[in-house]
């Protein structure tokens, strides 16, 4: 009895193993493709002048990367933390699931970032995942209402103070 125990249980230890390994091959990939996005322009946003043309480019680039389109889009995102009576396969399940939502929403992150101006930088800095930002983006650009307030705060901050006024 306790042999076929320890048989299964080795089975599984196996199987999570073989898991972690084929995980730390596709976080290696990833890497490369991460580096190389540093390298890839479509141009700066330029506000509204040049949004529709630069959703467009920014997709294209997004669609052609392992799962950074689903981030951006909604579809696919951090999984739940499963409960601590969960087995150890459903635990590594989810460690993969984690792990693949974290790197396909730093691919998005770093293709949209290395596309903007640091101006539109601060509007969206609040946000942490890809698709919040890039529904910001949209919220900003699309519609016809501006950052107003943002703009105002901004312009304020930037006036220069005489010391007796603070």
């Amino acid at each position: 009895y306790i042999e076929n125990i320890i048989i299964i249980n080795f089975k599984r230890l196996c199987s999570v193993a073989r898991l972690i390994t084929e995980f730390f091959v596709v976080i290696t990939e990833l890497i490369l493709i991460i580096m190389d996005l540093a390298k890839v322009k479509v141009g700066t946003l330029s506000g509204k002048a040049n949004w529709s043309v630069w959703k467009f480019k920014v997709s294209v680039l997004l669609q052609g990367l392992p799962d950074a389109m689903e981030v951006v889009e909604g579809n696919l995102k951090r999984p739940d933390e499963p409960p601590s009576s969960a087995t150890i396969e459903e635990k590594a399940a989810y460690t993969t699931e984690k792990q693949r939502f974290a790197t396909a929403n730093s691919i998005a992150l770093v293709v949209i970032m290395n596309n903007l101006a640091e101006y539109d930088i601060q509007k969206i800095m609040r946000f942490f995942t890809a698709h919040d930002i890039w529904q910001e983006l949209h919220r900003l650009f699309d519609g016809t209402a501006d950052d107003k307030s943002f703009d105002l705060c901004s312009q304020f901050n930037a006036k220069p103070r005489c010391p007796s006024q603070l």
